[in-house]
């Protein structure tokens, strides 16, 4: 199912880590299904809510995405 086992460890291939679908589960969170066919587990709200705040990138850093975005956009034009 989009991995591969050599010598105990698991290698990627590309796609696997594709979403393709969230299919809600109750009040409750999201089950993910991926593009190597796999659909275990299911995500809750709480959690996933804990990984944005973790991740969540600065206005600073939007910011300098943004102008680069822009700098590309008009160097191209």
């Amino acid at each position: 199912m989009g991995q591969v086992v050599f010598a105990g460890m698991k290698t990627l291939t590309p796609g696997m880590n594709e979403l393709t679908a969230l299919t809600p589960v109750g009040n409750y969170g999201v089950q993910a299904s991926w593009k190597d066919g796999h659909d275990t587990g299911i995500y809750s709200f709480e959690m996933l809510r804990g990984v944005f705040e973790k991740k969540r990138l600065s206005q600073e850093t939007l910011s300098a995405i943004d102008a680069q975005i822009s700098s590309a956009e008009n160097r191209s034009s």
